[in-house]
C-alpha cells in the first residue's frame, strides 16, 4: 500500500510531508529483533504506525518505502551503528527533517561526543519502557510539528 503524503517542492528538492489523518509512521532500527518487535507492537497498540529494521543496511530501503515520521535507532549495532546513521540520516535531504531518537544500554556511550553531538532529537537508556518511548515520540513530533 502507498502511504498517503504531500509533496513540497523547495529549490528543486522534494521532501515529503506528512498527511494530519493517518497515525504517525515510526521506524525502529535494532538489531535485537526481539526488542524490535516488542516495541513495534506496544507502539502500535498505542496509536502509531510502528516498523523496524534490524541493520543501517535494511534501513535506506525501509526509509524510502515507509516515509516514516521519526526513526528510533539502536546506537550499538554491527557494522553501521546508530550514531553513523543518524549522520548519514542528517545530510540525506529526504531525510534531515525527520526527528531522530536514539536508544542505548550503555549508559557510558551515551555520554560519548559522537552521540552528544549526532543532533538527536532525544537519547533514552535501554530498557526503556515503551510508554516512555512513546511519550518521547509524541515529544519529537511535536516539536516537528508533526501530528501524533
Amino acid at each position: 500500500m502507498n502511504p498517503v503524503v504531500q509533496v513540497t517542492v523547495t529549490d528543486a528538492t522534494a521532501r515529503l510531508e506528512p498527511v494530519a489523518d493517518r497515525r504517525p509512521r515510526i521506524l525502529i532500527v535494532d538489531d535485537h529483533e526481539d526488542t524490535a518487535a516488542m516495541y513495534c507492537e506496544v507502539l502500535r497498540c498505542l496509536d502509531f504506525d510502528a516498523h523496524y529494521a534490524m541493520s543501517a543496511t535494511e534501513a535506506w530501503p525501509a526509509l524510502d518505502e515507509l516515509r516514516p515520521d521519526a526513526i528510533v535507532l539502536d546506537i550499538v549495532m554491527p557494522g553501521v551503528d546508530g550514531v553513523t546513521l543518524l549522520r548519514e540520516v542528517r545530510r540525506d535531504p529526504r531525510t534531515q527533517h525527520l526527528p531522530v531518537l536514539l536508544m542505548t544500554a550503555d549508559p557510558y556511550r551515551a555520554q560519548t561526543d559522537d552521540v552528544l553531538t549526532a543532533r538527536a532529537s532525544a537519547l533514552l537508556l535501554k530498557p526503556c519502557p515503551p510508554e516512555t518511548l512513546a511519550d518521547a515520540l509524541r515529544l519529537a513530533l511535536a516539536k516537528a510539528k508533526v501530528p501524533a
